[in-house]
């Protein structure tokens, strides 16, 4: 069986740990038990695509993607900066429009592909709520701009969310990233990138970049024991000198 897919068994890694100083406070039992934590939470860290299952980054995404709007008067390519420009006296869309664009982005080779992708994904947290025919309706008396559902409707708000931005931020729940991990964010930017334009999209990871948000994910190799172990050893040192 392939090392990264399992483990040895206790008596192993306890032998193997054996044969390093042991911090002190701990044994060899403690410390195997330890490992096979670490392992498991590895693990499923490869297979989920993220580190754990809060969406701990949702904040931050709003902010870089609230800075990366503000900054549209600095795009220099016309067409896009034209994609962005208030249609009406108020900033948004009409609400026709807003009906035209989800329209137009739902039915595209590009929304598809995304949802294809991500049902098909070997993460986990991308199969789940992929939406291929999605629906739009109206959202009132909240305080979004918008809103996606694992049923795959998508709820825009009329007074504060009828720009293209918001709805391509829905479509990026839509197409299977309910969280706002690396996944939603890669999907949003092709999205931005085809829909409002390359600028934009440069524009918007730039931002999450500020922010130290991910757009991509790279699976680990677990530690082996005697790599977890020396580790090990040397944050027991860290800890102790901090405590002197």
């Amino acid at each position: 069986m392939n090392k990264s897919e399992t483990y040895p068994s206790l008596f192993e890694i306890q032998n193997i740990i054996s044969k390093y100083p042991i911090p002190k406070g701990s044994n060899t039992y403690t410390l195997a038990n330890k490992y096979v934590d670490y392992w498991c939470k590895a693990r499923q860290q490869n297979g989920y695509g993220r580190k754990g299952y809060r969406d701990s980054s949702q904040q931050k995404v709003y902010d870089a993607e609230n800075a990366a709007i503000r900054e549209v008067k600095n795009i220099k390519c016309k067409v896009t900066r034209a994609k962005l420009e208030a249609l009406t006296s108020n900033g948004y869309m009409e609400w026709k429009d807003v009906e035209r664009f989800f329209k137009k982005v739902s039915k595209s080779a590009t929304y598809q592909k995304l949802c294809k992708k991500n049902k098909e994904s070997k993460y986990i947290s991308q199969k789940a709520n992929v939406s291929f025919s999605p629906i739009l309706k109206k959202f009132q008396g909240h305080r979004f701009g918008g809103m996606a559902y694992g049923n795959g409707v998508m709820k825009i708000n009329p007074i504060s969310g009828m720009c293209k931005p918001t709805i391509l931020h829905e479509f990026a729940h839509l197409c299977g990233n309910m969280n706002h991990d690396w996944s939603f964010r890669a999907d949003y930017l092709k999205l931005c990138s085809i829909f409002i334009g390359k600028e934009f999209a440069k524009l918007t990871k730039k931002e999450y970049m500020k922010r130290k948000l991910k757009t991509t994910f790279f699976q680990k190799t677990p530690k082996t024991p005697e790599q977890w172990i020396i580790s090990y050893q040397k944050m027991a040192m860290l800890r102790k000198a901090k405590r002197v």
